[in-house]
């Protein structure tokens, strides 16, 4: 953890952005994830092969953070990291968008995301730097201070990725 106090944590979170947008970016991380974005997979017409190369992209950006964080001695919040994941997978969708390589609406990009921060706390969790039960308390707790309306949409948007989900795995 960086700092504990809230106003820490956001400037934390600030500089963990800011961080991200310089590797989206920057042309060795660029082309590293241009590189995920072209796979044989990504071209499929249903979305299956973006989804999964768009969140690939998204872990790729989040590990590479977390990997200087931590030569440097700093251990970001897992909070910050799984927040931040949204972001990143937004830009990195633009620049694919823009270069032909991603083609995706709305639902399926909620589902790439979610995908990513699936996948990188699976291994976080696998390689015990992130604690389950630590991280679900950090997100219980911001999800108890959202405003009503704001829980509302968190609950939309989870309710939209599990049908996504439910499509893009075949199910009803």
């Amino acid at each position: 953890m960086l700092r504990p106090s809230q106003a820490s944590l956001k400037d934390d979170y600030e500089q963990w952005i800011v961080t991200a947008m310089e590797m989206v970016h920057g042309q060795e991380t660029r082309d590293q994830f241009m590189t995920l974005l072209k796979t044989p997979s990504a071209g499929q017409m249903n979305g299956k092969g973006q989804v999964e190369a768009l969140a690939g992209a998204v872990v790729l950006i989040i590990q590479k953070i977390d990997s200087a964080s931590r030569q440097e001695g700093v251990e970001v919040e897992d909070s910050i990291k799984v927040l931040g994941a949204a972001d990143i997978a937004k830009q990195i969708y633009e620049v694919g968008e823009a270069a032909g390589l991603l083609s995706l609406d709305e639902d399926h990009q909620e589902l790439a995301l979610s995908y990513a921060v699936q996948n990188y706390v699976k291994g976080e969790v696998e390689a015990k730097r992130i604690d389950p039960a630590k991280l679900k308390a950090h997100f219980d707790k911001g999800m108890r201070s959202l405003p009503p309306e704001e829980k509302q949409k968190a609950a939309e948007s989870m309710a939209r990725v599990s049908a996504t989900g439910r499509k893009y795995s075949g199910g009803a």
